[in-house]
């Protein structure tokens, strides 16, 4: 079956001794014996096995879920590192793990993750051919959008203490989320076309596919792990329903005789296309004929109406800047799944059987604590948290009320940057600038080196088989030591071995061109992607000349800048001060002074414990903030004088104010700087395809290692057989060549000597190339 969509592949673990350890920890820290939940012991330890070799179907995704909800029901009252939990991740060109972390909660991660990686799976096999196929295909990956955002907040939400792997990082749950809902969109529209709505209509939908793959797509570029597929797939669909919007507005033009707007749409839609299909490379073959058979009707549709309007219509073409811009319309939306959202709204409705553990000595000390906590942390925000962001959005208020820093900038700066070399800094930083880079060469420097090492082990193994062979010719002569010569029996593995060196060496000498450009641009793209790009760029690019400002007048601008840099210095100190208080309210755990407070009412002999019990122990505990809400007093106070000069001086500004009225070395300068971003680009394609053919040929060469070692296993033990059969003749007096004809006659031989020739084990052959994907 061909698919033109995405689905993302289940995270797979092993099998853990989860009964045995919850059997060891409640002997261990309940006043409970772990006999009395036997029988639920035995029941989450065979769920969990069940939930390892799922079928991604409604079944399975009943039995996740079921799983999911007993987690959550189970982890309110068990540690939350009590064993670790092994994970392998799938989202890359192979297999990766397993990551095996002593946490509960990031079993949770998992399991909720391949809850939303089957709602994507049974998505993409939805018979998409009909109505009924696209709404449910549709539901589907809303469904798995809405999955991937709750995986997200339990990303966001994580301990501190809980280091993820890279393929469950906030990016990865962004990027899948986004997509998850741009298919979701993709089959609206399809459906829409199906039921052949009004252009317009469809032309809306289709713009708003375009949006979500490039929301999902400008998160992708900020992860390391994904596939170039999966990237250029989504680069590919976004650039595809951006042509088809303006393809189907320009049918609404042609149809109300604005023959121009169609003309200018349709030329908007080929170059769109033409884009597409010089960056295609791993698209879907589904895909490529999706984008080829849009561009074939964009292009026909654009000579008939070029055609047409030279001949009898002869109305001007607009220029892109004046056609009226495309109003997106989403029709999908994350759908939440109760499960993950509300495990205990799910818990209570009966469908996943009776929560188990439920006679479990429940943690109230530590639900107590987690009040407390929430309660601690909306006392940060009420206390400290708002006041002092509201205290900067005043400020920020006061500058845009007056016009700064435009109004100063307008004078001091009267020759601003290009906006497109703007955008081009935007989008190099997007991508990931300079670190992208850097970090595209560790990783090939890292792939090539173990490649190398691969290839030195195994020549190094052929080598020391051929010296071993070697040695048993001299010690037994080569009458007696038979055996086939190392280099010929080894000629198959050696040429793969040789293959690859000679690819690697290929791939060296790439690098070293790729490395040189990279040299060349380094100058210019650490200026382009620096924290300070504007000023670099402004310093770089030559200027026109400045206007000499009265030096009253000067003076009020300086100090307007002083202020303006002021109120930024102001606003970061207080996100700074606002993230110390939370680290520090995050630091400071109420758990240890609710549980001093628990042993003294059991002393006093008191039984019923309540909330209202423990209120003391939270009024001691938000008091360690009062130093922080006399900052917060302080800065307030502080602030009203910072006000007051501004607004001074921008009036002092107004009535000074008056009449104010400034090659080809700024153009070799821009030219420079979009030569730069061009080879920004290519770098990062090129690396790109290295990294993909150092992640390849890595497999491939180890691949090529255990044919060696396999080579090398089968020759030695071929070589003890020999000599244990020469030892058995010289013992007896006989001639290694008697004794073969004796066991040639012989019904039931006792050994036979093959000949390294025989060595039957499939080698990869090298003739065919290395083939990528």
């Amino acid at each position: 079956m061909s698919f033109n969509l995405l689905s993302v592949p289940l995270r797979t673990s092993k099998p853990i001794p989860l009964g045995e350890s919850l059997k060891e920890l409640i002997n261990n820290q309940y006043y409970q014996t772990s006999a009395a939940f036997k029988s639920d012991i035995e029941e989450i330890d065979q769920l969990r096995n069940d939930v390892l070799s799922i079928e991604p179907n409604n079944d399975g995704l009943a039995l996740l879920k079921r799983y999911y909800v007993q987690l959550a029901s189970i982890s309110q009252k068990l540690p939350d590192y009590f064993m670790e939990y092994p994970w392998f991740g799938t989202l890359g060109y192979q297999v990766t793990g397993p990551v095996a972390l002593k946490s509960l909660y990031f079993e949770r991660i998992n399991i909720a993750y391949n809850i939303a990686a089957t709602y994507s799976i049974i998505g993409l096999n939805e018979p998409r051919a009909t109505g009924e196929g696209l709404k449910k295909s549709c539901i589907y990956f809303q469904y798995s959008s809405g999955a991937f955002e709750s995986v997200l907040k339990l990303v966001e939400q994580k301990p501190k203490e809980l280091t993820l792997p890279i393929d469950l990082s906030v990016n990865i749950m962004k990027t899948l989320a986004k997509l998850m809902l741009a298919q979701a969109q993709e089959c609206f529209w399809q459906k829409a076309v199906s039921n052949t709505l009004k252009d317009n209509v469809i032309a809306r939908l289709a713009f708003q596919v375009s949006q979500f793959y490039n929301e999902a797509l400008s998160m992708a570029y900020k992860c390391d792990i994904l596939k170039s597929e999966w990237i250029e797939h989504m680069s590919c669909k976004k650039l595809h329903f951006k042509a088809a919007a303006q393809f189907r507005l320009a049918c609404v033009a042609v149809a109300a005789s604005r023959h121009g707007e169609e003309i200018a749409r349709l030329r908007i839609a080929n170059t769109i296309c033409e884009t597409a299909s010089r960056e295609a490379k791993y698209h879907l073959p589904s895909v490529s004929s999706d984008l080829e058979s849009l561009s074939k009707i964009i292009k026909d549709s654009l000579r008939r109406s070029e055609r047409d309007n030279d001949l009898i219509y002869l109305q001007e073409v607009p220029n892109e800047s004046d056609l009226p811009p495309i109003v997106a319309a989403s029709m999908v939306e994350p759908k939440p799944i109760v499960e993950l959202t509300s495990a205990e709204c799910a818990k209570d409705t009966k469908k996943y059987g009776i929560i188990l553990f439920h006679d479990l000595m429940p943690y109230l000390v530590i639900e107590i604590a987690q009040a407390f906590r929430e309660r601690q942390d909306s006392y940060v925000v009420k206390h400290i948290k708002e006041p002092m962001e509201m205290l900067t959005k005043i400020l920020h208020t006061i500058l845009a009320e007056n016009g700064l820093p435009a109004l100063i900038d307008t004078i001091q700066r009267p020759q601003r940057l290009p906006t497109n070399i703007l955008e081009h800094c935007q989008i190099l930083n997007e991508r990931g600038g300079m670190d992208k880079l850097r970090v595209f060469f560790e990783d090939i420097s890292k792939l090539r080196h173990k490649s190398e090492q691969v290839l030195q082990n195994c020549v190094e193994l052929l080598q020391m088989e051929e010296s071993e062979n070697e040695e048993m010719r001299r010690n037994h002569g080569s009458q007696r030591w038979n055996f086939a010569d190392s280099t010929e029996a080894s000629a198959d593995v050696r040429k793969s071995v040789q293959a690859l060196e000679g690819y690697l060496k290929q791939a060296h000498d790439g690098d070293q061109v790729i490395w040189n450009d990279f040299e060349q641009l380094k100058p210019l793209l650490s200026m382009m992607s620096a924290p300070n790009s504007t000023k670099l760029l402004e310093e770089f690019v030559p200027n026109s000349k400045f206007v000499k400002l009265p030096p009253e007048l000067n003076r009020i601008v300086n100090e307007l800048r002083a202020d303006v840099n002021q109120v930024k210095k102001l606003a970061s100190q207080r996100e700074t001060f606002i993230n110390t208080v939370k680290v520090k309210s995050t630091d400071l755990s109420i758990l240890p002074l609710v549980v001093s407070h628990y042993k003294k009412l059991q002393q006093n002999n008191i039984k019923t414990i309540t909330t209202e019990l423990f209120e003391e122990v939270f009024r001691r505990q938000v008091s360690n903030f009062d130093s922080d809400i006399r900052f917060v007093q302080k800065h307030r106070n502080n602030q009203i004088e910072l006000e007051k000069h501004i607004k001074s001086l921008v009036q002092q500004f107004n009535q000074l104010r008056g009449n104010i009225d400034a090659s080809q070395e700024r153009q070799n300068a821009l030219q420079l700087l979009d030569d730069a971003y061009n080879g920004y680009l290519d770098l990062v394609n090129n690396l790109t395809q290295g990294l993909s053919f150092y992640n390849d040929f890595t497999g491939k060469a180890n691949d090529v290692y255990l044919k060696c070692q396999e080579f090398y296993n089968f020759r030695t033990q071929e070589a003890m057989k020999l000599e244990q059969e020469i030892y058995a003749i010289f013992e007896q007096g006989k001639s290694p060549q008697k004794k073969q004809q004796e066991d040639q006659v012989s019904d039931q031989p006792k050994s036979e000597v093959k000949s390294s020739k025989g060595y039957s084990n499939e080698l990869w052959n090298p003739d065919v190339g290395i083939k990528f994907g």
